[in-house]
């Protein structure tokens, strides 16, 4: 579990070591095998993943799990005909595994047979009917496909489940501008908006990286004024509930508790789950009845 943990949040070569732990005293178990092969996989070292898929599969052959990791590796891997074999194993061994099926569609697109993407997309948005991703991409290979009608449906479904989602609104703007003008325009002008909010929120995120910096050298005035400057320029763009909280971890650290509980409660508000301004914020309390 520690090295799941550990593979989400990006820390992949100490679960590598954990796994291999399992695996040593474990050397049977196909789970354990196929953990250490997406660790591996994550820290770049394919060889070693596709050894450790292969004995998967070879102690579990009727594990979609492990046909389907088997299957992807070597699409990385540059064997597209050996990597389609295991993920239509995979799929024939769990029809709901919709991973598989994506990265079969993936496959499929490469090799230029976007009719059998497309359907494989297709029983993919029937599993995952509330992925907006999915919904995009499928628009985009009956797009294609010369299937317009349907492309535009998809793509207005993925705006629907994501109302900030850039190409979707961007192909949609396109897509209908001699059918439905005003639509067509009502798209466009969404979009526009969208792009520039995140130009906006890039812009005050890197105001706040710097300010960052100054903090890691102990400059904290000045990094209270840069990241006071950011979320002026940010407003209440996407960036805003990071900076807010930023800000109060730095005046916490100069020692400015007021200010800093204000700037964290007001973080907490726009990033609910948050562990770190909860932490903050349970400090700041115990700090304050000293």
């Amino acid at each position: 579990m520690l090295g799941q943990v550990l593979s989400r949040t990006g820390r992949a070569g100490e679960a590598v070591a954990l796994f291999q732990q399992v695996v040593d005293q474990q050397p049977r178990s196909a789970s354990a095998r196929v953990n250490l092969g997406i660790a591996l996989a994550d820290s770049g070292r394919l060889p070693e993943a596709l050894e450790q898929f292969q004995r998967a599969v070879e102690l579990a052959p009727r594990s979609a799990t492990a046909q389907y990791n088997l299957g992807r590796a070597l699409a990385d891997a540059g064997r597209p005909a050996e990597a389609r074999s295991h993920l239509e194993l995979a799929i024939s061994l769990d029809s709901g595994h919709a991973l598989a099926r994506l990265a079969l569609a993936d496959l499929e697109r490469r090799a230029n047979h976007l009719e059998r993407a497309a359907e494989l997309l297709e029983e993919t948005v029937r599993l995952r009917p509330d992925d907006a991703d999915l919904h995009y991409q499928l628009a985009q290979d009956l797009a294609a496909l010369s299937r317009e009608d349907d492309a535009i449906e998809h793509w207005q479904r993925a705006v629907e489940l994501n109302p900030r989602h850039l190409q979707a609104l961007y192909r949609l703007s396109r897509a209908l501008r001699a059918r439905d003008p005003k639509r067509a325009r009502e798209y466009a002008e969404r979009f526009s908006a969208l792009k520039r909010s995140r130009q906006v929120a890039d812009r005050a995120g890197t105001m706040g990286d710097a300010a960052l910096v100054l903090a890691k050298q102990g400059k904290y005035p000045e990094a209270i004024v840069e990241l006071r400057k950011a979320i002026a320029f940010c407003g209440s763009c996407a960036a805003e509930g990071i900076l807010r909280r930023n800000l109060g971890l730095i005046l916490a650290r100069s020692g400015d508790y007021t200010a800093a509980e204000k700037e964290l409660r007001l973080a907490q508000k726009l990033l609910p789950g948050d562990p770190s301004i909860r932490r903050a914020l349970e400090t700041l309390s115990k700090l304050q009845r000293r």
